[in-house]
């Protein structure tokens, strides 16, 4: 009996020692990280086609994946993670096809997040820059961008609104003329166009300034004929 539980044991340890661990190609786990994404799962999708990059750095597999691992991580809210990736990829990328498409994301991701936690127009003012950089290329992303670009200057105009609403609170009404004077200066053409020269006339007509008056009104009658501010001044 002895003898028989001992071959039996050989037997079972014999099996174990000749079972092979499986071993999974770089496109095995892009294909598994590939239906993550398919299935919705961002976040582990980003972080597993990240893992391929790191395993196989500098190869053709590697690329797409750090590709795909930046817009996982976008996809997934994770901003940061694919903002980390995106800098980490132009470091390393000076010129392949993929550039224009990482500096779209960089882009997206910088104004997903602005608009997902407190809008900070310090922020707003260093992606418009990045935006108008960006704009400048004829690249297949540019109508989008051009219409980032609008949503942003309408939020940086919105804040400095709220900067306005400070000087008249504090009776500074010189301080808020020359605010709005700069705003349409910088910013000539945004949807708070025509609410921007009905304050600068009431302003004006409060100091006095007749011809700055008359001027934002002819403006507003000529341009903004379809907006509640031209209701006001006719």
């Amino acid at each position: 009996m002895k003898k028989i539980f001992f071959i039996f044991f050989i037997f079972l340890i014999s099996c174990t020692n000749g079972k092979k661990d499986v071993v999974l190609t770089e496109q095995d786990m892009y294909n598994l990280a590939m239906n993550e994404f398919k299935d919705k799962m961002y976040r582990t999708a980003g972080e597993s086609f990240e893992k391929i990059e790191e395993q196989f750095i500098f190869t053709p597999i590697a690329t797409k994946s750090i590709i795909m691992s930046i817009y996982s991580y976008y996809k997934a809210n994770k901003y940061n993670d694919s903002l980390r990736l995106i800098d980490y990829y132009k470091k390393i990328n000076f010129d392949d096809e993929y550039l224009d498409y990482v500096f779209y994301m960089e882009i997206l991701n910088k104004y997903s997040k602005i608009q997902k936690s407190k809008k900070d127009i310090s922020l707003m003012r260093e992606l418009l820059v990045n935006i108008n950089n960006f704009a400048v290329k004829d690249t297949k992303y540019r109508e989008d961008i051009l219409k980032k670009r609008k949503l942003v200057i309408d939020d940086i105009v919105d804040s400095e609104l709220n900067i306005y609403d400070f000087y008249i609170k504090s009776n500074n009404l010189i301080g808020a003329i020359n605010h709005l004077q700069n705003i349409i200066y910088v910013y000539p053409d945004t949807k708070y166009t025509p609410e921007i020269l009905y304050k600068l006339s009431m302003l004006y007509s409060h100091i006095g300034y007749k011809d700055g008056v008359d001027n934002c009104i002819n403006i507003i009658k000529e341009n903004y004929k379809n907006t509640k501010w031209y209701r006001y001044v006719i």
